[in-house]
């Protein structure tokens, strides 16, 4: 030991400090980088990692769209997680600026590098880390033409750190082909347009440019039949160390504003995807009983942040907006639901069970995530709201739910709890998840 020792106080200080953290911490051998890449930021980083301070750098490599256009403004946030949470609970700006059409901007940020996935190694055996914390990001590019917009896209992104030095590449133009599909919110001004009587209606308090307000979303559907009693549930500290979470939509706008003078001030919403949306209550809605269904409500609330960027050389700025779901705060069947028509209790004809169906008999407890997990941009459920602001403007937009879902040890799914009240003794009835899918977070049932 002391020969090697020598040895690697004879080498460069650099290429010895590494060589020493690699022998000391076995749990860095999948994190091996080669001497060429470090500089003295990872050097840092290896060091809180030995110190017990896991440290993950996210770089982000983003590429602006290659279009006909004379400048476009970007800017990135980080939504605040469990692990890496923000200084006042809003997002965190991590970049703003102009830069020419086609041109490549970077991003660089730490987390604390909490492992929250892992899986094992069919070679060694071994586990090891999948991935640390996963990151939301928001991510807006804003492009004008003689000072006339000509492009705009906003799109919530998932980074998913892989390794202690992590990178991840994004490309502007495919981020708009992805939205490209959706169709654009109804959007009017004036508080008159607060949404119907059909509609639930979240009045935002503002403060200082931030906000909030809650809502019941629509969700999923729960099923029953004779002899089951059947009920949908979300969990969160204290019950369980793993929050329920699922996937609602985020909006965004922005304006150009040449000389500090902007073509309108009051948000014209746009649609910006899936955004996790963690619980912290743990609630369960009244079974239901009978060959019958009912829809699931979510009480959700929204947050929303208003900022500006001044580009100092040319006196121009960029004014935007983000509305996004914040927490779930509560569950409910839509016919305990009393603020608008949400809907009741309808007849339900099971139909036969599937090749993959599932015979049972007794009590059940489904959690969808223990059954699979992934993303997706199909949308489940879909409900308008309206959101009207004290500043004077007012929108009715589409609040979607999508099928996706986590599973990892930092969030969970909500599940399903089935009673059989039958009293029969032998296996008697079926579940299933709807299209064999659990990202769905439906579950059929049948005799």
């Amino acid at each position: 030991m002391t020969n090697l020792i020598s040895q690697i106080i004879r080498v460069p200080s650099k290429k010895a400090t590494l060589i020493m953290l690699l022998l000391l911490s076995p749990v860095l051998v999948h994190m091996v980088i080669t001497y060429s890449q470090v500089d003295e930021e990872i050097e840092a980083s290896l060091r809180k990692w030995i110190s017990g301070e896991p440290v993950v750098i996210i770089s982000l490599e983003i590429q602006s769209p290659r279009i006909d256009a004379d400048k476009c403004f970007i800017a990135v946030h980080r939504f605040p997680t469990m692990y890496n949470p923000t200084e006042n609970g809003t997002t965190e700006r991590l970049y703003a600026g102009i830069v020419k059409p086609g041109d490549s901007v970077r991003a660089k940020f730490d987390i604390s590098g909490i492992p929250v996935k892992y899986s094992m190694d069919p070679t060694s055996g071994m586990y090891k880390v999948e991935y640390y914390e996963p990151q939301e990001l928001f991510i807006l590019t804003h492009c004008v033409k003689d000072d006339r917009t000509v492009f705009k896209v906003g799109r919530v992104v998932e980074v998913y750190p892989e390794s202690m030095v992590h990178t991840e590449v994004i490309d502007i133009e495919r981020l708009a082909l992805e939205m490209s599909y959706y169709t654009e919110p109804s959007v009017c001004s004036g508080v008159q347009c607060g949404g119907t009587s059909d509609s639930p209606v979240c009045q935002l308090d503002i403060t200082d440019s931030t906000g909030y307000c809650n809502t019941w979303v629509r969700g999923p559907y729960l099923y029953s039949i004779n002899g089951l009693e059947t009920s949908y549930g979300i969990v969160s500290n204290p019950v369980s160390d793993s929050p329920s979470a699922v996937y609602l939509e985020q909006f965004h706008d922005s304006v150009w504003c040449p000389l500090g003078y902007c073509e309108y001030d009051t948000p014209q919403w746009n649609y910006g995807g899936r955004k996790l949306t963690p619980s912290i209550v743990s609630a369960q809605v009244d079974p239901l009983s009978g060959d019958s269904r009912v829809r699931i409500y979510f009480m959700v609330e929204y947050r929303y942040e208003e900022y500006w960027y001044w580009d100092s050389f040319s006196g121009n700025a960029a004014r935007y907006w983000i509305l996004y779901p914040y927490k779930l705060k509560g569950v409910e069947r839509a016919d305990y639901i009393v603020d608008f028509n949400a809907g009741g209790v309808e007849p339900y004809t099971p139909p036969p069970p599937p090749g993959y169906a599932v015979r049972s008999q007794g009590d059940l407890y489904i959690n969808f995530g223990e059954h699979g997990a992934g993303e997706s941009d199909i949308i489940s459920a879909s409900i308008g709201v309206g959101f009207v602001s004290p500043t004077g403007w007012s929108a009715v937009l589409n609040v979607n739910f999508y099928e996706a879902s986590r599973d990892d040890n930092q969030y969970t799914t909500p599940y399903v709890s089935i009673s059989d009240v039958s009293g029969r003794s032998y296996t008697w009835y079926y579940w299933w998840f709807k299209d064999n899918d659990p990202i769905t977070l439906e579950l059929l049932v049948g005799p």
